[in-house]
């Protein structure tokens, strides 16, 4: 390099008719030498840095990455003693016009904490395994605004499909009253629905009587599902957190029992009852995989809107079996998980705790 620029010195001052003396070469030289050496040096030095920081980054996220694909491919693998975890999950279109959501097995991944499970089924509830017990609760409390509403419901239970048995309970007092126990005659069903007796000094909690529908129902291999008409207000606790909310949903995961809401104001005029008893019906819905279909503050003027959301949803759901580790305590738990999709176009809304 200094070479090279001696020459463009000496030709320069032969152009201009000067003499460059062998010292004065020498001289240039020396300080171009210096000169390409420290730019060198420095070059270097900031290559060097560079390396070091691409080093820094990329190996440890190189790390993270095989020891990740390692962990992802062990967990994959059930461990000898591992037994399976069933529950049901709807799968939910981002086009809310779409009727029929189709979700292959491969698009769905299992996780509980960080670690991936093995899906070993991925069943449609459709045909053969289109079984369905569903209960409709409502609270006698609701009051006699119940008009086209309760129509819209008899249609709603006639329009079953025969593998779906309906049952119609009403809840008052703290206890529950079968006005028709769960069986496949729709029509027989559909009699038995009345209008709710209103009364406003009913202050009990409405959550009693479903953990006695919950306590009381057989386990069977068919789908089991609530639709829960309340205002969701627990007026016998008086509290934001109702206990008893906490333990209708454990009841109601422990058995693997979807719980679908519609709200209903029945204005018993106690301060903040009604963001209280929404907030408590979507937390119930949404801890036990089922739709909560709220609507605005008052009653809907139409179910029609919010049975058709439940018609879809039980359209789409899936048994949903993965291998998990055998608890270790005597009548087993209640263990979180999560399920993540890769398809862009779909969402899931499952139970919030398995029983294993």
């Amino acid at each position: 390099m200094f070479f090279t620029a001696e020459y463009l010195v000496r030709n320069s001052a032969r152009r201009r008719g000067l003499k460059v003396s062998p010292t004065a070469r020498s001289g240039a030289r020396g300080v171009l030498y210096y000169v390409a050496v420290f730019a060198g040096i420095g070059f270097f030095q900031r290559r060097a840095k560079m390396f070091r920081a691409v080093h820094d980054l990329a190996v440890p996220a190189m790390l993270g990455i095989m020891a990740f694909a390692t962990t992802t491919a062990r967990c994959q693998e059930p461990s000898p003693g591992a037994v399976e975890a069933v529950t049901i999950v709807t799968v939910v279109g981002k086009n809310s016009r779409q009727r029929t959501v189709t979700l292959p097995k491969d698009d769905v991944l299992v996780y509980e904490g960080q670690v991936r499970k093995r899906v070993m089924g991925w069943v449609p509830a459709r045909d053969q395994h289109s079984v369905l017990q569903l209960a409709i609760v409502i609270d006698d409390a609701d009051g006699k605004k119940f008009g086209h509403q309760l129509e819209e419901l008899r249609k709603f239970i006639l329009a079953q499909p025969p593998t779906t048995s309906v049952g119609i309970y009403y809840a008052l007092g703290g206890h529950l009253q079968a006005a028709a126990q769960i069986n496949p005659d729709h029509q027989t069903v559909a009699k038995a629905l009345r209008l709710p007796m209103g009364s406003s000094g009913d202050l009990v909690s409405i959550y009693d009587p479903v953990m006695q529908l919950i306590a009381g129902w057989p386990n069977t291999s068919a789908r089991r599902e609530i639709l829960l008409i309340t205002e969701g207000y627990d007026f016998l606790h008086h509290e934001r957190f109702s206990s008893d909310l906490q333990a209708t949903v454990d009841a109601a995961q422990h058995a693997g029992i979807l719980i679908h809401t519609i709200f209903v104001n029945a204005r018993r005029l106690l301060p903040d009852s009604d963001d209280i008893g929404r907030s408590n019906l979507f937390q119930i819905a949404e801890e036990t995989g089922g739709a909560p279909l709220l609507g605005d503050a008052r009653t809907p003027e139409s179910f029609a809107p919010l049975l058709s959301q439940l018609e879809t949803a039980l359209g789409n759901q899936y048994f949903l079996v993965w291998a998990t580790s055998p608890s270790k305590r005597k009548g087993g738990e209640l263990r979180s998980f999560k399920i993540r999709v890769e398809e862009e176009n779909v969402r899931t809304i499952e139970i919030g705790r398995a029983h294993v």
